[in-house]
């Protein structure tokens, strides 16, 4: 079993969730000789804070770490499903499915030919227990005999929003799912079906509201860092506003329609999308975003900046995504995992670090990515002849966050060199698979196998940005506060801001690629592509670079397609992969859960019970 690491206070360990077990034990599952009841959990403040405690486990947590599901597409990051980076071997695991188009409802959730209830348990059923955790919280809090009213409406804020994240990301997922807003007594139906995406969208939008007025701005002291506050419930609000805004749901039609055989299409399709456009859903979601920033700068999150763009930058950007700083004071909304005496084959090291030569080296960096990198001097593109990149000198003067996540030909971990080049360990063990880069961002600067791994879950600089896009989208490129916020993210890294646009759909593009490089490897590129329907993004060649280093301080890059064509791996795409299946089980219990379209279309909908 994974275990919670030794801490102190009850809050580190607040601090320190998202924490997952391998079991879905009840929350209130009876313990040997000892006799627990509703009254005895909430019978006073500090138990009632272990309830809470224990909700905060069910932040979700969406990286990678289970090495026993490694055939699932959950067994890697989502953004190595994307153009930004990929997987070194070939040969094995469920990106590789994803790769070759061969996914299905069979090996999207668990392993190809089993029934792998615990990989199933991470994801669909798994955001139901962390829901049902937090609402109990919600509906017995009052039963606290020693807590004042501040109190309780403080933990039911909590509590509420822990929910609420797990209801947006199946909302980001799925679309539409079943919405249950309280704990369901022992008399009611458990079961609810899923409704009409918009009737979901405002379901969680009016739980999210509640959050707003019961959580505080901040919760001193500073230990308490970590701790779900008002600026969390705005930003989640600004999120849903902006997914829903997007695409994928503001549409008349779905990206994957269900079949014209289906005799409930039309009601189906709703599920999934809001079957009009509404570009006023732009204009919400820009003002959502701008109150969760003013928000969340009146409460003292701020861009983590040195002012110095050497050493300091380098090492304080590096911590953003490293230390037990845990995101401070950027991070509105994180996630953690710890690996404690476990053995390294179930940790986050033995998918991702990459400095043994014989690691997995997953989360491979593609020349996709490097090519968006804006020289720092210009801030021009390297494609653009005024730009000063010089092709022989190709990591020489690039966007300093470059520096921090990528390992290049050259680059420097632990006082050790890396190298690519073609006479290199990592191009000739490898039979030349490697990419020429590796991943750096989230490794600290000395690494053992037994990690806290922290996943960002909402930053201030990804509101920075949502807010710029929808200001584009809402407005058009001539809003000056569109180049005032993507112009902070960029000032933080010594970078020169964006040229002003003419064209919406230019800009929009610019945008992208901005959040392609502040947020890489944070799961957002894949979101962002699923969101603006980018199949001609998922399908694109994935480029790598084969390096011949001249020992004159020059290099020559030669492109290629990677995986090497020999390989015959040529990535595919899918419309119907827009929306996640739900377990065939699950569905087939006929209760109104209706699969999404294209993953079983023979069993849409059971035999309602």
């Amino acid at each position: 079993m994974k275990k919670i690491a030794s801490i102190f206070t009850l809050f580190l360990i607040i601090i320190a969730a998202t924490i997952f077990t391998q079991s879905c034990t009840d929350y209130l599952e009876k313990p040997p000789s000892v006799d627990i009841t509703v009254d005895s959990v909430y019978n006073n403040t500090v138990n009632a804070d272990k309830a809470l405690a224990d909700a905060y486990r069910g932040i979700p947590y969406t990286f990678p770490y289970d090495w026993s599901n490694r055939n699932s597409v959950y067994a890697a990051l989502f953004d190595e499903l994307t153009d930004i980076a990929t997987e070194r071997e070939v040969s094995w695991g469920g990106a590789l499915n994803w790769y070759r188009g061969n996914i299905s409802i069979n090996n999207y959730i668990t392993p190809a030919g089993t029934d792998d209830q615990r990989a199933k348990e991470q994801w669909f059923p798994d955001y139901y227990v962390n829901i049902r955790k937090a609402l109990l919280v919600v509906s017995n809090v009052d039963r606290v005999p020693d807590a004042d009213d501040a109190y309780k409406k403080r933990v039911k804020g909590e509590a509420r929003m822990i929910a609420a994240l797990n209801y947006y990301h199946m909302f980001k997922n799925y679309g539409s799912v079943p919405f249950v807003g309280h704990a369901v007594g022992v008399t009611e139906d458990i079961y609810a079906p899923r409704r009409p995406l918009k009737v979901f969208m405002d379901s969680l939008l009016n739980m999210l509201d509640q959050c707003v007025n019961d959580l505080p701005s901040t919760i001193p002291p500073l230990s308490q860092y970590g701790r779900l506050t008002k600026a969390a419930a705005l930003g989640t609000i600004a999120r849903v506003y902006w997914f829903a805004a997007s695409p994928l749901f503001n549409s008349s039609t779905p990206a994957y329609p269900y079949p014209s055989s289906d005799p409930n299409k039309q009601s189906h399709d709703s599920l999934i999308c809001f079957m009009q456009e509404d570009p006023s859903l732009w204009v919400k979601a820009a003002d959502a975003c701008k109150a969760a920033i003013d928000e969340a700068e009146r409460a003292g999150f701020s861009l983590l900046e040195t002012g110095d763009y050497g050493d300091d930058f380098h090492n304080d950007y590096h911590n953003l995504f490293t230390s037990n700083e845990r995101g401070r004071p950027e991070t509105i909304i994180g996630s953690h995992l710890y690996y404690s005496n476990r053995p390294h084959t179930e940790s986050w090291d033995v998918f991702y670090y990459f400095f043994r030569p014989n690691s997995w080296k997953k989360g491979v960096i593609t020349h996709n990515l490097v090519e968006m990198y804006d020289m720092k001097e210009t801030g021009l593109p390297q494609s653009d002849p005024s730009s000063g990149y010089n092709p022989r000198k190709p990591y020489t003067g690039l966007d300093p966050r470059f520096y921090e996540t990528v390992v290049h030909h050259g680059s420097r971990y632990s006082g050790n060199e890396f190298r690519f080049d073609v006479e290199s360990p990592f191009w000739i063990n490898n039979s030349g698979r490697s990419t020429g880069y590796l991943m750096r961002k989230f490794h600290p600067r000395n690494r053992n196998e037994k990690n806290l791994q922290f996943q960002p879950v909402l930053r201030l600089a990804d509101l920075y940005l949502m807010y710029a896009e929808c200001l584009n989208e809402a407005y058009g490129p001539s809003n000056n506060e569109i180049y005032d916020y993507v112009g902070k993210v960029r000032a933080r890294a010594g970078m020169p801001n964006i040229p002003r646009y003419s064209d919406k759909e230019e800009l929009r593009e610019r945008i992208l690629k901005e959040r392609a490089v502040e947020l890489a490897l944070e799961d957002s590129r894949y979101y962002d592509l699923r969101r603006w329907k980018r199949s001609d993004i998922y399908s694109t060649t994935i480029w790598g670079v084969k390096i011949t280093d001249n020992k004159d301080g020059y290099l020559d890059l030669e492109k290629f397609d990677y995986p090497l064509t020999t390989l015959g791996q040529k990535r595919v795409w899918n419309d119907y992969w827009y929306y996640f299946p739900f377990p065939r089980a699950e569905v087939m219990k006929g209760y109104g859960l209706v699969q999404n379209p294209g993953w079983d279309d023979d069993n849409i909908e059971a035999v309602p019970r």
